[in-house]
């Protein structure tokens, strides 16, 4: 039995986007944290940056993150701090 999308439904609770494929993929993000991705802190910081149903928004937030960190990490290394670099990327 074929289904229509408006049969399909992701989650009847909304975390943090009205769109609900951003919505589907922020829950997701803030599952892998656990396995050393973004706290739930950083997620909810960085979608402060993300215009609701705007993918072009997520991504630059995202990479403007991506860049911070790799920086931080080349800064930390360059001290001496290899754990606390590791720990960036």
């Amino acid at each position: 039995m074929r289904r229509t999308a408006e049969e399909f439904q992701r989650t009847s609770m909304r975390y943090r986007f009205e769109d609900p494929d951003m919505d589907t993929f922020f829950v997701a993000a803030m599952g892998w944290s656990k396995a050393g991705a973004l706290d739930v802190g950083e997620l909810f910081a960085l979608a402060r940056g993300i215009e609701d149903g705007d993918p072009e928004s997520w991504t630059r937030q995202f990479r403007a993150h991506a860049e911070l960190q790799r920086s931080l990490a080349a800064d930390a290394l360059a001290r001496g701090r290899r754990r606390t670099a590791a720990g960036r990327c």
